[in-house]
């Protein structure tokens, strides 16, 4: 029996001399043949383009089922997808598929934020230019149409809208980092930040703390099997509603104040 260090690995010898990303500085940097003529092929396609299928569609169930849960509308929405997606097969791909737009194309996700996208748009700072002349993105003028025709649909109703606040230009390139922290503060200034040491900030992830680093990353890895616990709360039951307040305050209260007693030591 052949012993699994006997056995050709694909990419193990490349991983460890360069790391993720090899296939930008040197040729042919796969063993296998068919995989550099991907590479190649895929280096000789244009730069990404904008295309705003799947915005269109998600609108579009999203404003044809109100009232529906939510996990009831991304169902049909996802089947949407599979019905209307063109088919795009490469030359040489053994596995195949796309998201709804061709290679090295970029989808639209309008339940996250769409603002920000039509404001770049609009600003010059999506395709090339001075500002931007690495990871830039053409768009045509009917997909900018297309996704002003589903923006009003979204404020209010994307992820983008119900989290904190956005920082002004200004305050971004005058000072980016500290101003989030202001921005952090601000939000919590009526509120208790050590009960709650965690946010999750409008067009950015989940920033955590603590008394230290080691507290800080023990409340991210918390914040994580939270939020996974309440995402599959809602899988198995789209309807769950929260519990109620005083059953909240019970369970919060007899772990912290003046009065707690569940995990105490010297309780008699």
């Amino acid at each position: 029996m052949a012993r699994v260090s006997d056995i050709a690995c694909a990419i193990e010898p490349y991983d460890k001399v360069w790391g993720v990303g090899a296939s930008g500085f040197v040729k042919d940097p796969s063993p296998f043949e068919r995989i550099n003529l991907i590479l190649d092929d895929t280096e000789r396609t244009t730069n990404g383009e904008v295309f705003a299928d799947r915005c269109v569609i998600m609108t579009r169930v999203m404003k044809d089922m109100p009232g529906y849960p939510q996990i009831i509308k991304n169902a049909e929405a996802m089947a949407a997808f599979f019905r209307e997606a063109p088919v795009q097969i490469y030359d040489h791909e053994l596995i195949v598929g796309s998201m709804l737009c061709p290679k090295k194309g970029a989808p639209v996700f309008p339940e996250f934020g769409l603002n920000w996208l039509i404001d770049e748009m609009e600003n010059g700072l999506l395709d090339y230019s001075e500002k931007r002349t690495h990871d830039y993105f053409h768009f045509t003028d009917e997909c900018y149409k297309q996704l002003k025709e589903c923006e009003d649909y979204w404020v209010g109703n994307c992820a983008e809208d119900r989290l904190t606040p956005n920082l002004t230009k200004d305050e971004i390139e005058e000072a980016y980092e500290k101003n989030t922290g202001v921005l952090i503060a601000e939000y919590f200034k009526n509120s208790d930040y050590e009960a709650v040491p965690a946010v999750l900030c409008k067009n950015h992830g989940p920033f955590t703390w603590g008394k230290d680093a080691h507290e800080a990353v023990h409340n991210a890895v918390v914040l994580e099997e939270v939020a996974k616990m309440a995402s599959r709360c809602e899988l198995i039951n789209p309807n769950v509603k929260p519990a109620p307040q005083e059953l909240q305050d019970k369970h919060y209260y007899r772990k912290h104040g003046a009065n707690a007693y569940y995990g105490q030591e010297n309780i008699e």
